[in-house]
């Protein structure tokens, strides 16, 4: 198993990634989107490719426009960019992967959730996707206490926002894990049960029991990793 740092054009410029090799010819690869003010470099997601390696599925991290080591600024955040990056990383696996056409799978968590969630429902491609914390749709609370990530958004992001109805967008899609903290303090559990609602089987709801919103606690994060490998090995391998 190895980690490969590479590179290839995003919305803006050049996004940064890493993508994760198993030993054995892999047959599939997760796609890891982060959350808005996170990274690729995060341990949750660096721990969760190697996990993924160790059941042969390959996968790749990738830092979207203007977080981590990506180009741009984070004040120019949209949707769109975003979903832009993530069909980037999808073209890099597309056409640059060594290993014929693997089985693809998103992964995401919050933002990144929402993101792979729309993706999917727009790529007939994707066999598999694992939603961590993720909303159906963002509230503006920028003026109202107390601070918290939606207020660094800027008023493009939300105007951006008015075109992408989430819950119309999944209706039907299949073969999705949805996984949400019982106190999550920044998503409420409700957005999960809504996502799952849209969705048609095979699809999965856990609200992991004592969970906030980044599943923090290292007992509770390990279930999820462990939901998450068991829904891929489902329905990403042969």
């Amino acid at each position: 198993m190895k980690e490969i740092s590479i590179s290839f054009p995003g919305s803006v410029g050049m996004l940064s990634a890493v993508l994760h090799v198993p030993e054995k010819r892999e047959s599939a690869i997760v796609i890891v989107s982060h959350g808005l003010l996170s990274s690729k470099d995060s341990e949750k997601f660096v721990e969760l490719g190697w996990r993924l390696t160790a059941l042969d599925i390959a996968s790749l991290r990738f830092d979207y426009s203007g977080c981590g080591e990506s180009a741009g600024d984070l004040s120019d955040t949209t949707i769109s960019g975003r979903l832009k990056d993530l069909e980037c990383a999808l073209d890099w696996v597309r056409t640059r992967r060594l290993s014929g056409k693997p089985r693809i799978g998103l992964m995401g968590s919050s933002l990144g959730g929402f993101l792979s969630l729309l993706a999917a429902a727009r790529h007939s491609d994707i066999c598999a996707v694992v939603s961590w914390a993720a909303p159906f749709t963002i509230v503006d609370r920028r003026k109202k206490p107390p601070v918290d990530e939606v207020s660094m958004l800027s008023p493009a992001f939300f105007e951006d926002l008015k075109q992408y109805d989430l819950l119309s967008e999944i209706s039907g899609l299949e073969r999705v894990m949805i996984v949400h903290g019982e106190r999550d303090e920044l998503v409420p559990k409700a957005h999960a049960r809504s996502l799952y609602e849209a969705l048609s089987e095979p699809r999965r709801l856990e609200i992991i029991a004592g969970g906030d919103h980044r599943l923090s606690d290292p007992t509770l994060r390990r279930q999820a990793y462990e939901l998450t490998e068991k829904w891929f090995q489902d329905h990403l391998l042969d």
